[in-house]
Order: structure tokens, then sequence, then C-alpha cells
């Protein structure tokens, strides 16, 4: 394991195994962030209360101290008086700024901040109720979610109805009807997007996909970014209720995209393509590169410097074809990480996932894989050199402390988090979606990571910290 495996997060050292130099070290501080988010400054420690671990010593009982934002049982301000019993999963805004959905007494509600600031039961008619996982948030406090309205499937902001199923679909001929509106995001400035079903004569079953956008989250301005029927780089876009993937993120500034989109081959074995920023960078049945073919595309991201990262699969041997793989737009990706490396002294084992990836506008990525046995492991690096930077921050079974006094009070027992939906900061924290056993059972909790940042790398001369 190289030296740098160690991650000082949120006020408090996580010790992790490896050989450890004797220099101090020193760290600055986003302070505005560490306030807003009610994170404390790590002690700076006296000299006598360093102890180096001998080289291949082994390591002692660790903590990772982190904030937890929101969850379950808790009674937040903004939520009339109820308990948290739903949280989906964290997305953060171009200031780092964390937003969620969830609910408190089956009252559906949107986080933001450091608070509630929508509920259901404040619109009086129409009548919302639940909402996906996925969501957006935008720098000043703009949001989009998809609940049920009046028992249809639509979208939501905080300028209140965008669009419901079974009405005139924006930007396609009379008589076409939306059937779904879902998977909605949103860039920094608080523009809109969502992937909506289309029915071409008025009917129910979906025969079509559009992307939808708008700019300003009123209905009139609704847009099709991209739709079957389509033609993208030589290749149509299928029609029915795949070509447009749920798959797909913008860039915080909304001028870099990345999706998965199925296209009219001719055949099921080479339809499925990678689209970034108007070029189709990788094909199933492709080569990638590295001896095999691509096979299938997951979990992807974008920043806005146009670097980004995806996942999948690739008809390799099964012991290594689940990937990470990075590009710079226009240019085509190359794989980053495989099933069966070693990263930071893990071992991605058989049958290895990743659960997610992210890259935010310094170029640091967050990735999570589950591996053999279920273990779950969270890793920070820089995106173009993720195999060689990657350090571990968290895995399953970690003990965490969440009131900063360098005692374990729960186990991390659960990561929550997958999909499109992995966010990291510009500001160095990590927010998670998370079960934590504080010896009663598993609570559902949102909670934040700090971590150094200096291009994603930790210093390599670190201190060990007995912490009982």
């Amino acid at each position: 394991m190289k030296n740098r495996a160690f991650a000082r997060c949120a006020g408090i050292l996580l010790v992790a195994g490896s050989a450890l130099a004797t220099t101090a070290w020193s760290q600055t501080w986003d302070r505005d962030e560490l306030d807003r988010l009610g994170l404390e400054e790590p002690p700076v420690a006296e000299d006598e209360s360093v102890t180096p671990r001998p080289s291949g010593a082994p390591v002692g009982p660790t903590v990772l101290s982190v904030t937890v934002i929101l969850q379950d049982g808790d009674m937040p301000a903004g939520g009339g008086g109820g308990t948290v019993d739903l949280l989906n999963i964290p997305f953060t805004n171009g200031d780092g700024e964390v937003g969620f959905n969830g609910s408190v007494d089956s009252d559906h509600f949107v986080w933001f901040d450091n608070g509630i600031t929508f509920l259901d039961s404040s619109v009086v008619s129409p009548v919302l109720s639940g909402g996906e996982s996925v969501m957006g948030i935008g720098d000043d406090g703009e949001f989009i979610y998809s609940p049920s309205i009046d028992g249809d499937d639509g979208v939501w902001t905080d300028l209140g109805f965008l669009a419901v199923e079974e009405t005139a679909a924006p930007g396609f001929p009379m008589g076409t009807i939306t059937t779904f509106h879902s998977r909605p995001t949103m860039d920094d400035t608080g523009q809109a997007y969502w992937v909506a079903g289309l029915n071409m004569s008025g009917g129910t079953s979906t025969e079509a996909r559009t992307l939808y956008t708008s700019a300003d989250r009123m209905s009139a301005s609704i847009t099709p970014l991209l739709s079957s029927g389509d033609m993208v780089g030589g290749f149509t876009i299928s029609s029915g209720s795949s070509g447009i993937d749920f798959d797909y993120q913008f860039s915080g500034d909304g001028s870099n995209h990345i999706h998965v989109l199925d296209m009219d081959t001719g055949s099921t074995t080479n339809d499925i393509f990678l689209y970034v920023d108007g070029t189709l960078v990788a094909r199933e049945s492709n080569a990638t590169g590295d001896g095999d073919n691509w096979a299938n595309f997951d979990t992807l991201t974008i920043n806005n410097a146009g670097q980004y990262l995806f996942s999948g699969d690739t008809d390799g041997a099964t012991g290594t074809d689940e990937f990470i793989a990075f590009g710079v737009s226009p240019g085509a990706p190359t794989i980053a990480i495989r099933e069966g490396d070693v990263i930071d002294g893990v071992t991605l084992t058989s049958s290895a996932l990743v659960r997610t990836v992210t890259v935010n506008d310094d170029g640091c990525a967050a990735h999570a894989w589950s591996v053999s046995g279920g273990t779950e492991h969270v890793f920070i690096g820089e995106a173009d050199s993720l195999s060689g930077t990657s350090d571990l921050i968290i895995s399953t079974g970690d003990s965490v402390d969440v009131d900063g006094n360098g005692t374990a009070d729960a186990t991390f027992t659960d990561l929550n988090t997958f999909g499109p939906t992995f966010h990291l900061n510009e500001s160095n924290v990590l927010f998670l979606e998370v079960d934590l056993d504080y010896g009663g059972g598993d609570l559902e909790a949102i909670i934040a990571i700090q971590y150094n940042g200096a291009s994603c790398a930790l210093p390599v001369a670190l201190q060990s910290f007995s912490i009982d």
C-alpha cells in the first residue's frame, strides 16, 4: 500500500495502513466551507503526541470523523415537526451546497444546503406525493424533482409545476403526448433537464423518448434536446423505450454533456454508444484499446473542463471486465481501473462492481466499488491518473465518529449512493447516503466527509495518531 493512503476528514485524521514518515504536516482548510457545514478544523498535534507506526506494523483501531447532515428519526427545522423516515441520494451545486429529497412522517421534502426548503404539503392543489431519488439543485436554491402530481408522473421545481404525463408533448406535433417524466437534473445556473416518454397518437404506451430542458424552469420554455429519430454521428436514435438512456449528465456550467444512447444499427450487438459533447466516443463491440471490446456503459460523469469518466463492462474475462474509463472531450476514452486491480491496498476482487463515479471541476474524482463478499469501498484520486492516485477513504465495517470527540459512535454498514448520483464538491467535501449502525440497527443518513484535496493528492509525509 502506498504512503498516501490517508484521509483527513471532517476535522479528524483517519489513520490507514501504510508506512509513515515522521515529518509534521499541515493542511489549508476552506474555512467558509467548514463553518457552513458545521465542521471544525483539526487541532494541531503536539510533537509528543505523535507516534509513528513502523513500516509493516498492524493498523490499530481507527475512526473516521464525519458530519451527519440528516438521518432517520431526526426532527429537522422546516419539517413541520415531523421525523425523518426516508432519505434519498445527495447532489451538490457549484457553490458546494448539498441538496436531496426525502420525507418526514411521509410528507416529502426537498433539502437545500442546511435545511428543508420545500414540503409537498405546502401545495394544496395539485396534490404532490413521493418523488424519485434523482433530483437537481442550482446555485441559488433552485431545485427540480419528480413527484406524483395528482397521481400522475411529473416534474416540479422551486417555481412550481413544470410538466406532467398524459399532456401535450412540447416540441412535437399535435397529438403527441408524454407518457412519463423521469431522472430530473439541474446545472448550476438552475437550468433543468429530464427524460420523458412519448406517444405519437395520444396513447399511454411509450413509443419514443426525449431529453427535455427548460432554462428558466417554466413550462413555456420546455425544449427537446435529443429525441428518438434524431441523427447522431450517422446513426438514428432508437424509438421505443430505450433510445435515450436514463444515464446522462451535464457539467455544472452546462457546457459539456455525456449520455448513453441506443441507436438503430441493425444489430443488438453494437447498438449502444457513449455520446460526449456531440461526438460518439465509444461503441458496444468496438475495441477498448486494452485488449478487449466495450460491452456496456453504466454510471457516468463530466466536468466543466470536459473531463469525463464512466463505468461499464467489456467482453473480456469475467474477472477483469468491470471498469472505469477516463477521457477528455472530444477525445476517446481509455480504461483507467479494472476489476482485479489493486487500489490503495484493496483488491477489486471478482465480482467487483462500480457503484458510482464522479469528477469535480478541479479534476478530482471519487469512485465506489463493491467487491466479492459485499464489502463496499470509496476512493478519491486524480481523474487523469485514477489508478495510481486513488486513496481509500472509507469502507463498510469502518467505525465513524459523528460528534467530533475522536471516538467511534457508529459503524458504516452500507453505501446507498449509486449510479450517476455521486457528487463531490470543489471544497473537498464528499456527500454520501449511507447506513449507520449505532448499536441498535441501521439508520439511513446523509453524511459529509472532508478530505485533503491538493490536486486530490494526500501528503506523502504523514503522522499516525493513536485514537482510543
